[in-house]
């Protein structure tokens, strides 16, 4: 019987990775055979979760029948509600006349735990998403969770702090081809299941220019005037091979001394 559930196991923890709250911002790190081991992770405890609901249900059935009466739930139908999830479904299977008694038996229980751990990935993550809202006081925890996700990578989290810091506090990336660009980073992309959240990044320019292939030294060679505000540069975060804080004072004591 638990070979039927190895496939509802997988399923429900790949949900959980893709619709939680705090996972679906770190799925792009499994890979390969991880991802599997974290999504059967994470469909184990789906398992466990849905065998408990489904045997506290069954046992407290005609208990949770008192409240049947209240809206709006009081449509369903009288002979669903007089009996219990293991015997309505044993019942339809059943009428299939199609199994012996101990199949349906067998089938009876995958069929109830496989519905209940597809729920549980939903429920589990609009827990999830009260619990960081009430932890971090806001209906929108998603920078909280992005500043949790980010903060084991250097890059990451100095490329996420820039975007959420207010002001024109500006900061020089060097490409992987030596071309640089200094300005204020507006914003990161919006996360997929092969890609995080930083795949891109939209930077509003104020110089560009290049490193000298020998000294390395900084050359601008462009100043956006005022007429370009509106001008917006998006670079693939896998280019960029250095990246910091920019101040013009600094830079200039630095250009006088050179």
């Amino acid at each position: 019987m638990f070979l039927l559930l190895i496939l509802p196991i997988l399923v429900s923890g790949f949900l959980v990775c893709h619709i939680h709250p705090f996972y679906r911002y770190k799925v792009h790190r499994y890979e390969g055979q991880y991802l599997y081991l974290k999504s059967a992770n994470l469909g184990m405890m789906c398992l466990f979760i849905a065998l408990g609901l489904v045997l506290i249900i069954n046992r407290y059935a005609y208990f949770f029948a008192a409240i049947t009466h209240v809206a709006p739930i009081k449509w369903l139908p009288d002979a669903l509600l007089a009996q219990t999830p293991y015997e309505f479904t044993s019942n339809l299977l059943y009428e299939l006349d199609a199994f012996t008694n101990q199949e349906v038996i067998n089938l009876t229980w995958v069929t109830m735990i496989t519905f209940s751990m597809l729920l549980v990935p939903v429920f589990w993550s609009l827990l999830a998403y009260i619990k960081y809202c009430i932890r971090y006081m806001t209906f929108s925890p998603k920078e909280r969770l992005n500043a949790r996700v980010f903060s084991d990578s250097s890059l990451d989290d100095f490329l996420f702090k820039s975007a959420l810091e207010k002001g024109d506090k500006m900061v020089m990336l060097t490409l992987s081809d030596r071309r640089l660009y200094v300005g204020k980073v507006l914003s990161l992309g919006e996360p997929n299941e092969a890609e995080g959240l930083n795949q891109e990044i939209s930077i509003k320019p104020v110089m560009s220019g290049y490193r000298d292939k020998g000294t390395l030294e900084v050359h601008f060679t462009k100043h956006y005037a005022n007429s370009d505000a509106n001008a917006v540069t998006i670079i693939k975060q896998d280019l960029i091979s250095s990246a910091c804080a920019f101040s013009f004072a600094t830079y200039e004591k630095l250009h006088r001394k050179g």
